[in-house]
Order: structure tokens, then sequence, then C-alpha cells
């Protein structure tokens, strides 16, 4: 499984993962994390940090991603009313301003959030001693539903997973046979989010 995580992560559009790893890097310096928690403070947020995404542990990313969208409308207030003195840095937190005011970047993260955490409970009932393998294929289907129905279209939702798995899902007609548009996906992901996103 932690394979096949990697290998989707390397697929996404690179300037979803370049995101979350940049913005770490700029709060890994104890003043802007300070800075970061007196505006919180100021102005009633969360009193919360960002947590660290390792590479290695494709399970913190669950966390992490977590974190970032939790906290996201401080980052944004941060990024407009710190003046640093560092003509570089305020370049840095010119361009982050201007990402995070990027309503499809966040849709993105929404969505990367939602697909991680959900592989990451399945995950987590794998890891548990007690976990009964007779369940263990509900579970996996369970799981690859709820992520296969952000994607699909809905006269594919009750398609059987043996037949799915058959499919070439490289082949771009297949897509478009199954895959919803651009248009419909969008607007089942803005319903989906707003459900399960209230920060």
């Amino acid at each position: 499984m932690n394979l096949s995580i990697t290998h989707s992560l390397e697929v996404l559009p690179a300037e979803v993962l370049d995101f979350v790893d940049k913005i770490h890097t700029f709060f890994g310096f104890p003043q802007r994390n300070a800075n970061l928690l007196k505006l919180q403070k100021e102005n009633n947020f969360d009193v919360l940090l960002l947590r660290k995404y390792i590479k290695t542990q494709w399970l913190s990313l669950s966390n992490s991603l977590t974190r970032l969208l939790q906290i996201w409308d401080s980052l944004k207030l941060y990024m407009t009313n710190i003046m640093p003195q560092n003509n570089h840095v305020q370049q840095k937190m010119k361009g982050f301003q201007s990402l995070m005011e990027n309503d499809l970047l966040k849709l993105k993260l929404q969505f990367l959030s939602f697909v991680v955490n959900k592989i990451n409970e399945f995950s987590i009932k794998l890891q548990n001693q007690a976990f009964n393998l007779e369940v263990l294929s509900l579970e996996m289907e369970i799981c690859f539903r709820s992520i296969f129905q952000l994607v699909s279209k809905p006269e594919n939702y009750e398609t059987s997973l043996n037949e799915l798995v058959k499919f070439n899902w490289l082949n771009q007609e297949i897509r478009r046979e199954n895959f919803m548009d651009e248009e419909s996906f969008t607007k089942t992901l803005i319903t989906l989010i707003s459900l399960l996103f209230d920060y």
C-alpha cells in the first residue's frame, strides 16, 4: 500500500505538494511560528501551528493537510499582515499570498486531504491487531468506492469492483466513459468539501 500511495503522490500536480513543502519550509523558523501564534491569538483563530509532512512517511500527509486547511485563514492573514525587513522573504510571502488566493489550489488540497484520510483510515484498520481479515474485502471496497464516487459518473457507481479493476484506466476512452467531466467533478467536489470542511 505504501508503494501505491507513493506512486499516486508522484503523479499529483506538482503545485500541490510543492506548495505543502514550501509553506512548511517557510514556517521552519521559530520567530515565524511565534508571529503566527500571536496573530492567531489577536484575531481569535485556533492557536495552532503546521504539522510537518515527512515525504518518507506518507501517513504524515493526512495530519499535515488537515492542519494546513484548519489554519488556512490565519496563514493567509499572516502573509498579508506580517511585514518582514528582508526583501527575499517579502517576495516569498507575496508568492504564498497569491497562491492562497487561488480557490482551485485550496480545492485540490481539500480533495487530496479527503482521499488521503480515507486511505489512512483503511491503513489504520489493517494495522489493528484485532482487525478481522474476513471483512478485509468489504473494507477495501468501501475505501475504493468512497474515492471512486468522487470522480465517477453516477451511472457507474454500482459497477462491480471485479469489473472496474479489469479496465485499462490509462486508456483515454475508458476514462471519458467512466469519469465525470471537469465541470461536474468540480461541482461534486465543492458540494462534498462544503459538507466535510467547516473551516
